[in-house]
């Protein structure tokens, strides 16, 4: 952040005498997942590719491609994060793209206004969000998922339960792809967004919102 609050930035400062220490711990926990991972067909860790000699990297198997069935690729990732969510307590990457993310199709300002759209829509400014304008980002988002927890202080015993859930939902596949529209919200549910887009007047709503989409995967 440029501009930080004082408790953080002393925190940060604090924790940047055992920068080393950590990074150390985040590289053996994703070396050590990146190693797994890769024997599970479906699975694609992926690979730091560094050309400086002084460079390391510590954000190993953060951003992993999953691949499996025949099967709608998003349908696939969506029943795949909510079976590891039930397994291991699991907050998925952003489901779209920024564009088409809800905060921009609704266009649900401040105070529950339709602003600053509309300062710039007054002057004649017309705004389009599509999320199919930018299909490198959107097959992203349909095709990867994030592990979360490789840090300090977590380590290998964690990484153990990370690979325990990976092979349990990889050797049942077909049943979490058919669970794939369940209630299940992992990392958030949405309720509170829900609630306010719900309150504008029906021609401004998501159809998405209105069903009830809004997963999260």
């Amino acid at each position: 952040m440029y501009r930080n609050q004082e408790l953080p930035a002393a925190l940060a400062r604090a924790q940047l005498m055992h920068l080393d220490e950590n990074n150390a711990i985040r590289i053996a926990n994703a070396e050590y997942l990146t190693q797994e991972l890769s024997k599970i067909p479906g699975v694609v860790p992926p690979i730091a590719r560094l050309t400086a000699s002084t460079c390391t990297s510590c954000i190993t198997s953060d951003s992993i491609p999953i691949r499996g069935v025949d099967c709608e690729p998003r349908r696939f990732r969506i029943g795949v994060e909510k079976a590891l969510y039930k397994e291991v307590s699991w907050s998925p990457m952003a489901d779209h793209a920024g564009p088409a993310q809800d905060l921009f199709q609704a266009q649900l300002g401040y105070g529950g206004s339709h602003h600053p759209w509309a300062i710039n829509e007054a002057k004649g400014i017309k705004y389009h969000y599509s999320g199919d304008d930018y299909p490198v980002a959107k097959q992203l988002c349909d095709t990867y998922t994030i592990l979360h927890g490789i840090h300090a202080p977590n380590g290998k015993e964690l990484m153990d339960k990370i690979l325990t859930a990976f092979h349990k939902v990889f050797t049942r596949l077909d049943e979490a792809i058919a669970h794939a529209d369940d209630a299940v919200y992992p990392g958030r549910t949405q309720a509170l967004w829900c609630r306010i887009t719900c309150k504008r007047p029906r021609s401004k709503r998501l159809d998405r919102v209105r069903l009830g989409r809004l997963r999260c995967m």
